[in-house]
């Protein structure tokens, strides 16, 4: 043998498709079906120098084939929201405390943000407006020690940490 250890039967090694087929699925999540996770590990196996996009489309397509119960690739779209309260409110829950927990979607530096008919605001400025009656001055940040809590009586802007009156 030339410095290869010698394959013991049922062993697996990291070429394997079978190894790479492992590796894609999802911890703790929904697992791929093993033989699209097959087809795409023998394209992404090694040794391959460039994999064009459509042969990754195509090794993970079922032969057009859709299965029962499967989800659409790509995120879950919510309903479309009727106002900026309705998508507001589908992304908070009330919490111990009097703190609104945020469950949507953040900005790159952790602030809540909504959008609603293409328009983009932080949940903290909505939040503050509707609780206070006029618009934020400056940055408007939680008060309260719990992370991200978007609950209006827990929000200041400039004007209420200088001291000043709402």
């Amino acid at each position: 043998m030339s410095g290869e250890a010698a394959k013991i039967p049922g062993q697996r090694s990291e070429g394997d498709p079978e190894v790479a087929a492992s590796c894609l699925l999802p911890a703790g999540g929904r697992e791929l079906d093993q033989e699209r996770a097959r087809r795409l590990a023998a394209v992404l196996a090694p040794g391959v120098s460039a994999v064009m996009p459509d042969e990754i489309a195509a090794a993970l397509d079922s032969a057009g084939e859709s299965r029962p119960g499967a989800t659409p690739p790509g995120r879950v779209r919510r309903a479309s929201a009727a106002s900026w309260e309705d998508a507001f409110n589908a992304r908070t829950v009330a919490v111990e405390g009097g703190h609104l927990h945020w469950s949507g979607a953040t900005g790159q530096r952790g602030t809540p943000m909504v959008a609603w008919r293409g328009q983009v605001e932080t949940a903290y400025r909505l939040a503050f407006r509707w609780r206070h009656g006029r618009e934020p001055e400056g940055n408007v940040r939680p008060t309260c020690n719990y992370p991200g809590c978007v609950a209006g009586g827990h929000l200041a802007d400039r004007v209420l940490r200088e001291g000043g009156a709402a």
